[in-house]
């Protein structure tokens, strides 16, 4: 559904984070204490400056399973060490410190858990988490759809091989990882999708840009549709979108004095693949509806024939 690697600017990125972290006092309120808040900063900080130059991510849909998506990471780690001290420094901030204030603000409640060295293959230390989030009314419509859409919660498996951290998140996370892990081991590059291989055609500067990524709208909305039906809002009616999609939305950018200038391309092919899949829906959703009218509307009572009616004297 989604690819995106960039290269990593530390400095810019503190800087978007300066600018962000009043924002979450605002948020959180007066829940978030001073102590709190520093340490959030200094847990931020301390992550990017254990990363190298540069991190990819991939996002897939995957409809039948809760969360109904998967995620991809991977990113130069320069500092192990500084790294992993973040990820046990972060577990306090994620379940009683300010990350869990804040859900608590919005009425969720969050449990986090790391296993750092829960499991090896060929030598590779595997680190795990899971994520639940809870609210603070189990029996609201929240948690409800909460549970609908992302059942037991986020699972997340990541090692470092040589330098290079990866990441698989959502369901099946243990073969995922492994085959990220050989990936990693065997020093071959992937070749090239073929998707994204079109998309960098479409955008040729984009080799000398400091990110860029591509976007599948089809694809998101039969994510979407498909957490609307674990949901069950409409369950019965919510129809499955089933066109073939290839083409993306492109995307790139160079930030060049503090200022991002981005370029972006909706290709036709993609545009009409959208254009499919809205004309498909509402094909669907109509379809049945107008029949069902059609078989409830009660047919027309057929005119009795007078008859004839008989004097008495």
């Amino acid at each position: 559904m989604m690819n995106f690697a960039m290269k990593i600017n530390k400095p810019l990125a503190k800087a978007f984070y300066n600018r962000i972290f009043p924002l979450i006092g605002i948020i959180a309120k007066d829940s978030i204490s001073d102590d709190d808040m520093a340490k959030l900063k200094k847990l931020t900080y301390d992550e990017l400056d254990s990363f190298g130059n540069s991190m990819a991510f991939s996002m897939s849909i995957n409809p039948g399973s809760k969360p109904p998506f998967d995620m991809t990471y991977a990113v130069d780690i320069q500092d192990a060490a500084k790294f992993r001290k973040m990820l046990d420094d972060s577990m306090d901030l994620m379940n009683t410190g300010a990350i869990a204030d804040i859900y608590k603000s919005m009425g969720l409640k969050l449990d986090f858990e790391i296993k750092q060295g829960a499991s090896k293959y060929k030598g590779v230390s595997i680190d795990s988490a899971k994520l639940k989030f809870n609210t603070t009314d189990p029996n609201s419509d929240m948690a409800k759809a909460i549970e609908a859409m992302y059942g037991e919660g986020f699972d997340y498996r990541w090692a470092i091989v040589d330098g290079l951290g990866v990441y698989a998140i959502g369901p099946d996370v243990d073969n995922r990882i492994k085959k990220l892990i050989d990936q990693a081991k065997s020093g071959k590059k992937k070749p090239v999708a073929k998707e994204i291989k079109e998309a960098l055609a479409l955008l040729p500067a984009a080799q000398r840009a400091d990110y860029i990524g591509t976007f599948n709208y089809v694809r998101a909305m039969k994510m979407g549709m498909g957490m609307i039906k674990n949901m069950g809002v409409a369950a019965p009616q919510m129809p499955e979108i089933d066109v073939q999609t290839e083409s993306n939305i492109v995307f790139s950018g160079k930030i060049r004095k503090g200022a991002i200038h981005e370029d972006i391309v909706l290709p036709k092919k993609h545009l009409l693949e959208i254009v499919n899949a809205i004309k498909q829906i509402g094909e669907k959703m109509n379809g049945p509806a107008n029949q069902i009218e059609k078989e409830e509307k009660p047919a027309p009572e057929k005119k009795k024939k007078a008859q004839p009616q008989k004097a008495r004297i």
